[in-house]
């Protein structure tokens, strides 16, 4: 999870040169502050980063009331659609360990049948080559008995 937050370089116009609102001023500053606090090895980091700009956007929202109504009809929309895509990741994630499950019991019943059927091949071989040893055993003895009768 890499935090970085570049606020230059945008073409902002403001009400005079280099004056930022401070609204402005003071949400950038909330926003890099609390993605520093974030690290790139924290569990569940694109969440946290996703809370700061939360925050941020609901502050950002509380400050305009006439476009209130509107920014937080837009902001509910895309909590509904996050709240759904995580039940559909949940969903998946449980789906796909049960397919793992599955395939493993599978792979297990297919190797206990495929020893089975080695064991089965094996003693078909030992007699068939018991029966070929009778066969030849029995030839052996027409084969005497026909020599040593005339």
């Amino acid at each position: 999870c890499v935090v970085q937050v570049n606020w230059t370089g945008s073409s902002y116009i403001y009400a005079g040169p280099g004056r930022k609102p401070q609204l402005l001023t003071h949400l950038e500053s909330y926003v890099n502050k609390e993605l520093q606090t974030i690290g790139p090895d924290e569990p569940k980091c694109q969440e946290l980063k996703l809370q700061v700009y939360r925050h941020a956007f609901g502050s950002f929202i509380k400050e305009f009331k006439t476009y209130q109504p509107l920014l937080s009809a837009i902001k509910k929309e895309y909590e509904k659609t996050l709240a759904h895509q995580r039940d559909q990741i949940q969903e998946l994630e449980l789906l796909r360990s049960h397919l793992r499950r599955v395939t493993e019991d599978c792979d297990r019943k297919i190797r206990a049948r495929w020893a089975e059927e080695q064991a089965e091949i094996g003693e078909l071989k030992r007699e068939k080559a018991a029966t070929a040893e009778g066969r030849r055993g029995h030839e052996g003895e027409r084969e005497g008995h026909a020599g040593g009768g005339t």
